[in-house]
């Protein structure tokens, strides 16, 4: 069994990193701007975006499955469930 303060830093981990993926999940999420898109601007700058943008959308959608089980385990911790084998 995991002990009170063990638990409660814990939490505090999980809340921290929990904050920290949202802010850089909702960063990757938006598009990559490069330049202005004004008519002079080269094919090759809209591609770079296009394949940034596209990675960026990649590494967040990793990021979102460990959101994902942070906040699950979150719920766990709330529910008194944290470290049982269910």
């Amino acid at each position: 069994m995991i002990e009170e303060k063990d638990l409660l830093k814990l939490k505090t981990d999980l809340e921290k990193r929990q904050k920290e993926l949202e802010e850089k999940i909702e960063k990757l999420s938006k598009p990559v701007e490069f330049g202005d898109d004004t008519e002079g601007s080269s094919s090759d700058e809209e591609s770079d975006e296009t394949e940034e943008f596209g990675n960026n959308l990649a590494v967040a959608e990793i990021l979102k499955k460990e959101l994902v089980d942070i906040k699950s385990a979150l719920e766990r911790i709330e529910k008194g469930e944290y470290g049982e084998h269910l």
